[in-house]
């Protein structure tokens, strides 16, 4: 993740965001072992998202973001109760410069921690759970698609 994105996830409060997320759901004794992706698939068309299953990897694909820009996609893993997101910004050439990004969602915090590990991923118990972690992170997913969009316009931070 370059020193631009960066920024951009710092001006989001991204980090702070996250960790209350992660603060909120982090009972990893009690998290679902093996989650049903056919149910977490309906709860993600439920919040307005259309997306496609890959059950062999433990994760599910959304297919559009609700500004329909196709330029951030995002995958989500789903092991031993774990909500993994993890976002794609596609290569953009701004002023001859190439811009882009990949990381899930907690190595985003790692990197603005500075550090290589430390940040999880939040866990649910159960597919209520699963529901309020998926709105949560969904909402700041529109952030951060939000604020690329923004990046892209005006070039600037």
């Amino acid at each position: 993740m370059n020193n631009n994105y960066l920024e951009l996830f710092k001006k989001i409060s991204f980090y702070e965001k996250f960790i209350a997320i992660l603060n909120d759901h982090n009972d990893f004794d009690n998290s679902l072992d093996v989650p049903d992706l056919n149910i977490l698939s309906n709860i993600i068309n439920e919040l307005g998202y259309k997306n496609r299953t890959n059950k062999k990897d433990k994760q599910i694909i959304i297919l559009n973001n609700k500004k329909n820009t196709g330029l951030v996609s995002l995958m989500i893993l789903f092991d031993f109760g774990k909500v993994n997101f993890h976002a794609q910004w596609h290569s953009h050439s701004i002023n001859d410069k190439q811009y882009n990004m990949g990381s899930s969602f907690s190595f985003a915090c790692n990197k603005l921690l500075g550090v290589s590990r430390g940040t999880r991923s939040p866990v649910f118990s159960d597919y209520e759970e699963a529901k309020e972690i998926l709105v949560k992170l969904f909402d700041l997913y529109e952030e951060i698609v939000e604020a690329i969009l923004e990046f892209e316009e005006n070039c600037t931070i």
